[in-house]
């Protein structure tokens, strides 16, 4: 799995020295040492071969978190990666031979929709990523290795998470306490990322996620600090105007897909005990695109997309990124019925290569 067939590979340690080889000592630095969420597993160079190279294969070395010692298979040019190839469970890897191919793309996954929502044309459907993080890196340079046994080459690496975490809010909700289960749906996402270009894809995916919570009256809720971490420190009154009954969630994805004919829509699907369906769309509803959610994704990546900017949107939008105003649409009765039959199912394909689109 580790090395293309044919191969020679040496895992070193510093002890090793490398003075009867050539090798290359792997450097991975972390924003934050203390950084609770760094790779268990450790992560994975990639070197791909510039073009035109003799060597024609690309090689991968797995190190340490924080780095380690590799024994370049080849001399020549390369274009190094570094990524976190175990640290999640529903992302994969493929067309690992090619720089401009190589892909990490999220699980095939099945759901269902009602007339309320109808399925985007050509989209497909994934699970999100689970957890919201992917560390990579992708030197601009180019590295090349061309050195005489006993030298060493230095190569540096300083990882960043190529996932963003999303959070909304819908308030005006009615009746949630009558709900067993809910789940969530948005369209026009990115569900896969490029590690040798550094960038996200241009085809968009449907991503179902299981992180809503449902908050009774919510504005009697007594926040746990997780949330309360999303309303900014001054922010005066939260609650102001938002009425009834909350949905709360997070969702996760590589990025909102920047094409002019895609726009986002988010499906909430509600459970009854008596296993009745419930949904509610916002961003399309009836026959009809609104804004309200392709304006807000778009407002919290800020102009570069980076934490402090998403951070700066929540301390003006409420601390969430999405907020929306259930306006009637989601309304679950006392007695049960009137439900829509169906229903996500979240449970994932096989990963290889395998599209399931919405249906």
């Amino acid at each position: 799995m580790l090395l293309t067939s044919g191969c020679r590979h040496r895992q070193l340690s510093a002890d090793d020295g490398c003075e009867e080889i050539a090798c290359v000592h792997v450097t991975i630095l972390w924003e934050d040492d203390e950084q609770p969420t760094k790779p268990s597993n450790g992560m994975m160079t990639h070197l791909f071969p510039v073009a035109q190279q003799a060597v024609t294969q690309a090689i991968r070395y797995p190190v340490g978190v924080d780095g380690g010692y590799i024994y370049p298979v080849n001399k020549t040019v390369y274009h190094p990666v570094c990524y976190d190839y175990e640290g999640n469970r529903t992302v994969y890897f493929r067309n690992e031979q090619s720089r401009e191919q190589f892909e990490a793309y999220c699980q095939a996954a099945t759901g269902t929709y009602n007339i309320y929502a109808d399925m985007q044309p050509g989209e497909v459907t994934v699970a999100e990523p689970d957890p919201h993080t992917l560390y990579m890196a992708r030197n601009e340079e180019t590295f090349a290795v061309d050195v005489l046994p006993g030298d060493t080459l230095e190569l540096l690496f300083e990882p960043d998470n190529v996932l963003h975490e999303y959070t909304f809010l819908i308030h005006g909700v009615k009746g949630l306490k009558n709900v067993s289960d809910i789940k969530g749906a948005i369209s026009g996402m990115a569900g896969s990322y490029f590690p040798g270009l550094g960038k996200q894809t241009a085809s968009a995916s449907t991503i179902l996620f299981t992180g809503v919570e449902t908050y009774i009256d919510g504005q009697q809720h007594t926040w746990d600090a997780d949330l309360q971490a999303l309303f900014p420190a001054g922010w005066d009154d939260p609650v102001s105007g938002w009425t009834d009954d909350w949905i709360v969630g997070r969702f996760c994805a590589f990025g909102v897909v920047s094409l002019t004919d895609i726009r986002n829509r988010l499906t909430i699907e509600c459970l009854t005990p008596a296993y009745r369906y419930y949904y509610a769309s916002w961003g399309y509803w009836l026959g009809q695109w609104e804004e309200t959610v392709s304006e807000q994704l778009w407002a919290s990546m800020g102009v570069d997309g980076t934490p402090e900017e998403q951070q700066a949107w929540r301390a003006r939008n409420g601390g969430f990124d999405i907020v929306l105003d259930n306006d009637e649409r989601l309304v679950i009765p006392d007695e049960e019925g009137g439900g829509d039959g169906g229903g996500f199912d979240i449970g994932v394909g096989e990963w290889d290569d395998v599209i399931v689109p919405l249906g």
